[in-house]
């Protein structure tokens, strides 16, 4: 496998950026045609893209399957458009790809090759980037993923500022509704948003769309283990088909890592 470090300019961030990128080196290719499957994976709040390569294996996994692993630089956007800040929605949902395909024309623009995945506030994006873009994404997946904002500015009132400057203030009710995961939210506020993930959910089903397949894991000892617990009982009774795993572990990269271990094969099963 190659690993290729990318740096390019962005117009939806106005900056230069980057991604690390892995894929079948040539030699690999000799006997194969065809364009390959490609896997958009997102970083942590407080990593950046060299870290999936740093300290996991998934280079390794990758090679069993011959996949292309796009890993970009997230900084602490939340892969959503801030409210005082960057547009990160629209760059990792409209202009990452397009780079992308460009640059690695082996990428395939089939919807059944396109999948996405994440680590904590990566879970959050993936989920995110996989309802908002459902047409483009067969399947995605989570690990210890910050999937209710509103629980996230409750719990980690130290990143206070930052939440505020990505998502609106939560006293002043100011929170975006993309962002508000709570029940309550989805009662009193239903109609109003169609842009949070419960509601996407809702919305896919009932217009016919194609949902992608959602994978789901969290250490039983991780302090997100809560959130993903909550985001699979909405699955449930919105009659969404997922598959969950838990397991003993923290937030923490011996747990990341046998999640990608596992996400990779399963993403390649049919149903």
């Amino acid at each position: 496998m190659a690993l290729i470090h990318c740096n390019f300019y962005s117009y939806a961030l106005g900056k230069d950026t980057g991604a690390y990128v892995i894929l079948p080196e040539h030699r690999d290719l000799k006997e194969k045609r065809g364009k390959l499957k490609t896997l958009y994976l997102f970083h942590g709040l407080n990593d950046d893209y060299t870290k999936w390569v740093r300290k996991s294996s998934v280079e390794r996994y990758a090679g069993k399957n011959d996949w292309i692993i796009i890993m970009p630089d997230g900084e602490k956007g939340y892969y959503t458009d801030n409210v005082c800040g960057n547009d990160y929605g629209k760059y990792f949902g409209e202009e990452l790809p397009k780079i992308m395909k460009a640059t690695f024309p082996l990428i395939s623009d089939q919807r059944e090759d396109t999948f996405i995945a994440g680590l904590s506030m990566g879970g959050y994006g993936s989920m995110r980037m996989a309802l908002n873009y459902p047409e483009r994404y067969c399947a995605a997946a989570s690990f210890s993923g910050a999937i209710n904002i509103r629980r996230e500015m409750k719990d980690y009132p130290e990143y206070a500022k930052l939440y505020e400057k990505i998502f609106g203030s939560l006293d002043g009710n100011q929170l975006k509704p993309e962002n508000d995961e709570t029940e309550e939210n989805h009662k009193e506020d239903k109609n109003s948003s169609n842009t949070d993930k419960i509601n996407l959910m809702e919305k896919i089903k009932k217009e016919g769309k194609p949902i992608p397949r959602m994978y789901i894991s969290c250490g039983i000892q991780d302090d997100m283990y809560p959130q993903s617990r909550e985001f699979v009982k909405h699955m449930d009774k919105i009659g969404i088909s997922y598959t969950y795993e838990e397991w003993d572990g923290i937030h923490d990269w011996e747990f990341w890592d046998e999640s990608i271990k596992r996400a990779l094969p399963w993403f390649l099963k049919k149903n």
